[in-house]
Parts: C-alpha cells; sequence; structure tokens
C-alpha cells in the first residue's frame, strides 16, 4: 500500500558492448555488464496510484567524473533506505562504493586509487542532495555527503534504518547502520569522533592484539566492518571490526 517506490539503477554512459568472458551461455551478469563503458548512479520516484499505471514523478541523474584518460570508474549502489529523523524530516539514504568521485559521491583523496564507500542522502520532493537546512528549524553549512574509507579499499555492501519505536509507525531516529569490508581501520577518528568509552573498535581483543601484532598482517585481508551513522552530520557514531584469524 505504498504510494512511493524509489529505484537505484546503474545507467550505462554509451552502448559500447563488452567481451563476454567465462560462461559463454550463462554468463554472469553480476560481475559484467554486457553494454557499457562506463555507469553512472540514476535514482527514480515513482507514484503508485491504485489501480492506475505508475508514474515517475522525478529522476535524478548522479555522474561519476572522467578520468583524465577518458575512462569512468566502476561504482556498486549497495542498498537504501527511507528514514525520518527526529525532527520529522524524511531522508533518502543510498549507499555503495566507487573508485571515482563526483558530486554525489565526494572527492578522492590526492594520489589515491583505491576503493571507497559512499552515503547519498537526498530530498523526496526532488531528489536532490541534502546540504543545507539539513532539519527542520536548522540550517547547516554545505556538508558534503560522506565519503567512507581509509588509505585502503573500503566497500559498503548494505545498510539499513533504525525506525526507533514499532517498525508499524515508522518511529523516528537519528541514526542508520552500513555494513561493509575493508583492508584499512575504520575505527579511527578520521571521519569523526567514534567509539566514545571504547565501546567499539577492533574487536579481536588485547591479547590477540599483543600476541600476533609482530606477524600479522592485516592490510592483506578485507576485514568486515559494521558503522552506525548519524543522519545530521553523516559522521561515524561508533564502528566495529572483526577479522578471521590466521593460521599460525
Amino acid at each position: 500500500h505504498r504510494k512511493f517506490v524509489y529505484i537505484a539503477a546503474l545507467t550505462s554512459r554509451d552502448d559500447t558492448k563488452n567481451t563476454i568472458t567465462g560462461n559463454q551461455k550463462m554468463p554472469n551478469w553480476q560481475e559484467q555488464h554486457k553494454l557499457g563503458s562506463g555507469f553512472d548512479v540514476t535514482v527514480i520516484k515513482i507514484r503508485t496510484p491504485d489501480g492506475e499505471k505508475p508514474i515517475a514523478k522525478w529522476v535524478q541523474h548522479f555522474p561519476l567524473d572522467v578520468q583524465p584518460d577518458g575512462t569512468t570508474p566502476p561504482v556498486f549502489v549497495a542498498g537504501m533506505a527511507l528514514q525520518t529523523d527526529t525532527n520529522g524530516l524524511q531522508h533518502l539514504l543510498i549507499s555503495g562504493s566507487t573508485r571515482g568521485s563526483g558530486e554525489a559521491f565526494g572527492e578522492i583523496a590526492p594520489n589515491s586509487v583505491d576503493e571507497d564507500g559512499f552515503v547519498m542522502q537526498l530530498k523526496l520532493s526532488d531528489g536532490s542532495l541534502i546540504k543545507t537546512d539539513r532539519h527542520e528549524g536548522q540550517s547547516y553549512e554545505v556538508q558534503d555527503d560522506l565519503r567512507e574509507g581509509t588509505g585502503a579499499d573500503d566497500f559498503i555492501r548494505g545498510m539499513c534504518n533504525n525506525l526507533g519505536k514499532g517498525h508499524e509507525t515508522h518511529g523516528q531516529s537519528d541514526t542508520f547502520y552500513i555494513v561493509g569490508g575493508t583492508k584499512g581501520d575504520m575505527t579511527t577518528d578520521a571521519q569523526g569522533p567514534q567509539n566514545l568509552n571504547g565501546n567499539a573498535g577492533f574487536q579481536f581483543g588485547a591479547g590477540v592484539e599483543a600476541r600476533y601484532k609482530n606477524q600479522w598482517v592485516r592490510e592483506e585481508s578485507l576485514m568486515p566492518f559494521l558503522r552506525k551513522v548519524s543522519i545530521s552530520t553523516l559522521k561515524p557514531v561508533w564502528t566495529t571490526q572483526w577479522a578471521a584469524m590466521p593460521k599460525k
């Protein structure tokens, strides 16, 4: 019985035919695309009146910046969440990962080529990026959409909202969650102070850290992380991070 449906899609920049590798009869379309040398993110709001044809209310296109060599870095859309904050303002949150940059994806750190996660925060009325008047009655300076990451590869694989009390009443909350993998350390304060009183951080234990710190090269493995994010600032509240133990 929803009045509106929101769709996030990858839109090819051209109709370049790609060479299909592996199984020719049953290609893995999750791993490679039949058409397109590069992709941008398109978000659509659709009105779904009862018994009538659905109508697109708005379409927003978020391109990635073209690289100096003329190519467009790949982008991955991980999840969406519709959430109302405690001031009654509704947000459309979209998360994913990319090596590229753009207005909706944040800036690339100088001289870096690693993957980073991103979180878009859109107005429901027209799909524009929320940068000012983030909450009703309050005005903030221009706030870039969240660029999640370290100096190593970081991937957002999913997100979920926090509806507060009562899923049926769509309770209000000022936080949401993202989950993914990293080759760096997502528990630092690089993107804002977090883990107050040591309530999060690496989940290895002091004994494990001390025992293996000289021989365990964690940078070579992809470690899962879970992060709680503030909807008002798009900065982390806390982050937990794990890793599989080495054989020796």
